[in-house]
C-alpha cells in the first residue's frame, strides 16, 4: 500500500500548483532534462536497495525526502538532485521560482523476520517496497495534458470561469487508474460537472484549474468516464424499475 503520510496530499497539490510537470509538452526542455537525470539517479538507488543483503533481505522502510526551496532569483540550473519549477524559466520579475530537491533517507532497515511480521499486520506494507517507491516517482511526474485536448468557455461570471474540456478516449486516460491513489490526493479538492462519454470522447466541465489543469486534467477525464458510466447504469436501473428513486436526485457528476 502506498504510504499515507499527512504531508503527502499537500505535497502533491503543491507540485501541481507550481507546475512541476516535466513531461508536459509545454515544459521547458531544461526542466525535462533535470527530471530525467534526477529520476534516473533515484531509480538506481532504489534498485540497489532492493538487492538482498548479506542478512538475506532487501532494505525497506526508507523514505523519499523532498525539499522545496524558494530562492530570491531565477534558478534555471539547480544542480544534481534538483528540478526547477515552471516559473523559473520566465523572465526575471515574472512569477516566482521554486526548486525541488529529492534524496533517499533512512535506508538501513533490513527486511528481516520482524519487518516481515510488521508488514503482515500493516497490509503488506513492505511487499515489493522498491516497486511502490518507483510508482511514487513515476505517477506525480508523468502527468501531462494531451495535445489534442479541446477546451472552451462554458460559463463566465464576475467571480468564476467554467471551462468545457473534451478528451479523446484512449490509453492515456485509461492508464490514469494505475496512479489514482496519488492523483486523487493532488486533485480531489477540485470539482467537475456535466460528465459525459461516447465511443470517442470524454467531456466534463470544470473551473479554470490554472497550472493544475495539466496535472489533474487527465485524472478528471478518467473520473468523468467512470462517473458517466455509473450514471448511465443507475439511469438504466431506474428505467427498468430496479431502483425506485429518480435518477435526477442522485447525480454522480
Amino acid at each position: 500500500l502506498p504510504a499515507k503520510s499527512n504531508a503527502r496530499s499537500k505535497f502533491l497539490r503543491t507540485l501541481a500548483e507550481l507546475g512541476v510537470i516535466p513531461k508536459d509538452r509545454r515544459a521547458n526542455p531544461a526542466q525535462t532534462s533535470q527530471w530525467n537525470n534526477l529520476e534516473r539517479t533515484l531509480l538506481k538507488d532504489v534498485e540497489l536497495l532492493s538487492v538482498a543483503t548479506q542478512e538475506g533481505g532487501s532494505l525497506v522502510d526508507y523514505s523519499l525526502l523532498w525539499e522545496l526551496y524558494q530562492p530570491s532569483r531565477k534558478v534555471r540550473d539547480p544542480g544534481p538532485g534538483c528540478i526547477s519549477s515552471f516559473d523559473c524559466f520566465y523572465l526575471e520579475g515574472e512569477g516566482g521560482c521554486s526548486v525541488l530537491c529529492a534524496s533517499i533517507i533512512d535506508y538501513l532497515v533490513t527486511y528481516g523476520p520482524m519487518r516481515k511480521l510488521e508488514s503482515v499486520f500493516k497490509g503488506g506494507k513492505f511487499n515489493a517496497y522498491g516497486t511502490k517507491v518507483a510508482e511514487m516517482l513515476h505517477c506525480p511526474f508523468e502527468q501531462v495534458l494531451p495535445a489534442d485536448v479541446q477546451s472552451e468557455l462554458f460559463e463566465l461570471t464576475p467571480t468564476d470561469e467554467l471551462l468545457r474540456f473534451q478528451f479523446q478516449r484512449g490509453s492515456h486516460v485509461n492508464n490514469q487508474k494505475l496512479c489514482a491513489e496519488y492523483t486523487e490526493l493532488a486533485c480531489s479538492d477540485l470539482r467537475i460537472s456535466h460528465c459525459d462519454a461516447d465511443n470517442k470522447h470524454i467531456v466534463y466541465v470544470a473551473h479554470n484549474f490554472g497550472l493544475r489543469e495539466d496535472f489533474c486534467g487527465s485524472y478528471w477525464a478518467w473520473r468523468a468516464f467512470e462517473l458517466a458510466n455509473a450514471q448511465e447504469l443507475q439511469d438504466g436501473l431506474v428505467e427498468e424499475g430496479m431502483l425506485s428513486f429518480p435518477s435526477a436526485s442522485h447525480r454522480f457528476c
